[in-house]
């Protein structure tokens, strides 16, 4: 009987043709190949890529039960405006793919990744020092356009990493994260304002992430097929002396895109996609309700 795997075409791998000036992949089983790096390898990068990925969207929540000791402690009564530390983090989630994502396309998702997760942890330390409700709020959207990178890149890293026959169980890992952290959030929040205080809530967040990022910037080389391939043209372009040579991925005879334009690009996409694609209007609005309602109950059950 044929498994589900003897139905999936295997992935071919761009091997490079020199004379034809393209440059690809040495062999099948080349190691620069990011399929080809070794098993133990690809799951610690998906074992970090997993935790930090559960911090993210922990961290957009943990703040939602801090509300009124917030506004207590900075000495306001609009609790609108003491709320906003909790709904800010939800636009830097936002507004960060829009750079995160081209830009993973021109430097590789290993500078950029890595580069977005230590944002996200540095801007922590100004959650938790914060000396107005005013510097908070722009911290935590700060604090939410880093963290938007795991969110982001997770799931291309594990794209170049995996075939599509391996992928399922890689992404299912990943997809842990956003689907528990936000629930883990208020909870531990919750009980984090009731002990110590709400100011421990950022550095609760800020230990872990700050550790795991180390760990993911050591084990994960670039996988950006492209870019690595990128790379290796203008590496044999100064060794063979060669200007004809081009990347495998790129489309014959197609003008190449400019790094203004690939942002460009990045920035106009999702608000297409977002208008014209009902699927993900209706999952924008369900998401947004949700966390809406979760910070308005909180709200409802603990009035000022």
């Amino acid at each position: 009987a044929s498994g589900v795997k003897e139905d999936v075409e295997p992935t071919v791998i761009p091997l490079s043709d020199l004379d034809h000036g393209i440059v690809g992949w040495d062999s099948p089983g080349d190691p620069a190949m990011p399929l080809n790096f070794h098993r133990r390898q690809k799951w610690i990068v998906v074992t970090c890529l997993s935790l930090i990925t559960l911090f993210s969207p922990l961290s957009s929540s943990i703040l939602a039960p801090a509300i009124n000791a917030v506004a207590e402690e900075f000495g306001t009564t609009d609790t609108t405006k003491a709320s906003f530390p909790v709904s800010i983090f939800l636009l830097g989630y936002a507004v960060g793919p829009l750079f995160l994502s081209p830009l993973s396309e021109i430097y590789g998702r290993a500078v950029v990744l890595s580069s977005a997760n230590a944002f996200f942890c540095i801007w922590h330390i100004g959650c938790a020092l914060a000396p107005s409700l005013d510097a908070l709020i722009v911290f935590r959207f700060l604090c939410g356009v880093g963290g938007a990178g795991c969110m982001t890149l997770g799931g291309a890293v594990i794209g170049d990493l995996f075939p599509v026959v391996e992928r399922g169980k890689a992404l299912s890992a990943w997809s842990i994260g956003p689907i528990v952290g936000p629930t883990l959030g208020p909870l531990i929040g919750a009980f984090i304002v009731g002990s110590i205080g709400w100011r421990w809530d950022p550095w609760i967040v800020f230990i872990p992430s700050t550790l795991v990022t180390i760990a993911l910037a050591i084990y994960l080389p670039e996988t950006c097929h492209k870019v690595l391939i990128d790379r290796k043209v203008q590496r044999l372009n100064k060794e063979l002396e060669r200007d004809d040579l081009m990347n495998c991925y790129d489309e014959p005879g197609q003008k190449k895109v400019t790094q203004s334009k690939l942002i460009l690009l990045g920035l106009i996409r999702p608000a297409k996609m977002l208008v014209l694609a009902p699927i993900i209007f209706l999952m924008s609005v369900n998401v947004a309700f949700n966390y809406g309602t979760r910070v308005l109950d909180y709200l409802i059950g603990h009035p000022p």
